[in-house]
């Protein structure tokens, strides 16, 4: 939740992003593990299809973006009832 080489919290960029997704920012803590972390969580179909524009501009990097492109076209098939 804290950027270690800045010392700054994550919340403030997190909460730019929530507010563009028109989103809620979620934090949960792993009692067992003793860490925290922030969860953003999508289910609009609108707020899906600004995520998945944005990604389609700035790619994710490595094997994410090959997870992105495989849930992408997931979700075109349950939009259109395939």
């Amino acid at each position: 939740m804290i950027y270690p080489k800045t010392n700054k919290n994550y919340n403030f960029i997190l909460n730019k992003i929530c507010l563009t997704l028109n989103v809620k920012l979620y934090s949960k803590l792993k009692k067992r593990k003793k860490y925290s972390y922030y969860i953003i969580r999508i289910k609009y179909q609108n707020s899906i299809k600004l995520l998945i524009y944005y990604l389609n501009i700035y790619s994710l990097l490595s094997s994410k973006h090959l997870d992105f492109l495989c849930w992408n076209i997931v979700f075109y098939e349950i939009l259109n009832k395939n």
